[in-house]
């Protein structure tokens, strides 16, 4: 049973409510003639008091999650939970930032897979290994083909391959490591 209440409807003054009762989907359009916004809301009560938003602002090509405000293509305001799936870019702009970070200041290691998903040997996974906030201790690894620990590199330059023993005592003299150029190899 789908059952609207507001009938006598204004669009961009009155709401419009829709209950679904029974288990089912509800496929639906708006379309307004005015020139505000459009926000859509979850109520938890006959009151309509919203637990969560979605907003076009129809000035610009922006959508918000949580904000009325929203001042990017997407705006999300909240935690979101991550799951796999696929980063793109803007290719005319070349806008090719992608952030991930963990909400909290604290040790949380933070990784990103690049690759396949299946077979696991098929992607690279760098993670970030963080022991306290602005610690010279905090390093990051680079792992190819799920064989761990290939490439570490400290905050402070140490650099370890094979292991995640970093070089601890700066009065053992390095050993000389030898780069081959390509062209050097043919």
């Amino acid at each position: 049973m789908l059952r609207l209440t507001n009938t006598d409807v204004t669009w961009g003054v009155q709401s419009l409510n829709f209950d679904l009762v029974k288990t089912g989907s509800l496929n639906w359009r708006i379309y307004t003639a005015t020139t505000s916004n459009l926000t859509i809301s979850a109520c938890n009560t006959d009151s309509g008091t919203a637990s969560g938003s979605l907003y076009f602002d129809k000035t610009n090509p922006y959508i918000g999650i949580g904000t009325f405000s929203p001042s990017k293509t997407l705006h999300v305001n909240g935690t979101i939970l991550g799951t796999a799936g696929t980063f793109g870019s803007n290719a005319s702009t070349r806008d090719s930032q992608l952030n991930v970070l963990d909400g909290t200041s604290g040790t949380t290691q933070v990784s990103m897979r690049f690759g396949n998903a299946l077979p696991v040997n098929n992607c690279m996974t760098m993670t970030w290994n963080p022991t306290g906030a602005g610690s010279a201790n905090n390093y990051v690894t680079f792992n190819p083909y799920d064989i761990s620990n290939t490439l570490t590199i400290g905050c402070d330059g140490r650099v370890a391959v094979g292991s995640l023993q970093l070089l601890q005592d700066s009065t053992v003299p390095l050993q000389y490591l030898t780069l081959l150029m390509r062209e050097d190899l043919e």
